[in-house]
Formats: C-alpha cells, structure tokens, sequence
C-alpha cells in the first residue's frame, strides 16, 4: 500500500522539479532598463545561483525523520522506509522551494544594489 503510494508521488515531484526557477522569471521593473541592465542581470543570476544557506538538505532530514517515524507507528520496518522516502522526498521539496525564493530575494537585492528599480 504505501509502496504504492510512493509511486504516486514521483511524477508530482518530478512535474515540481521542473518547473521554472524563480530567479530565471522575468523582473518587473518600475521604469525603463538601463544599458547595463541586462548585463547586471547575467552576474546577478549568477551570485543568486550560487546563495545557499544549506536548509534544503536540512528540511528532507526533518521530513525523513518524521515520516519514519509516523510510518513506523502505522506499520512495521518496511512503513518506517516508505514514510522516511515520502517524508524526506517533501522535506527536500520544500527546501529547495524555500532556497529558491531566498535566491529570488538576492537576485532583486542585487539588482536594486546596481541602481535598477526593481520591484519583484
């Protein structure tokens, strides 16, 4: 049964982790770009790419350990590997999305820091 269910949730994760990033989305900006906006927003890609403050690995440990232990409860050994592969499968989901917001955040930082009225 829950063997099953893990074959479920591959294809969400897979159609979620193929979604397009948040730091390659277009900016709004509030004004007219400059001549330096474009070249300012390849280096700023390029320093929000590289932000990681390590949480996505963090979140699928919190989720593996939760969903073992919450499968284990339900079931016996085998509930406890299938609750910690959902769980830390999520968990690694979130963090990365969280990561990738934070790198939004510093790409639009980086931008408004080069004197470009960038909103979101």
């Amino acid at each position: 049964m829950k063997t099953r269910n893990l074959a479920l949730c591959a294809p969400l994760l897979l159609v979620v982790a193929c979604a397009e990033s948040p730091v390659e989305r277009s900016l709004v900006v509030d004004g007219p770009k400059t001549a330096a906006f474009a070249a300012d927003r390849r280096h700023c890609t390029n320093l929000a790419l590289n932000y990681d403050d390590g949480s996505a690995g963090n979140e699928a440990l919190i989720g593996a350990a939760i969903g073992a232990t919450f499968g284990a409860l339900e079931d016996d050994l085998e509930g406890a590997i299938v609750g910690a592969a959902i769980g830390g499968a999520l968990g690694g989901l979130e963090g990365s999305v969280d990561l990738e917001e934070e790198q939004r955040d510093v790409l639009i930082r980086c931008m408004q820091n080069r004197g470009h009225q960038v909103i979101g």
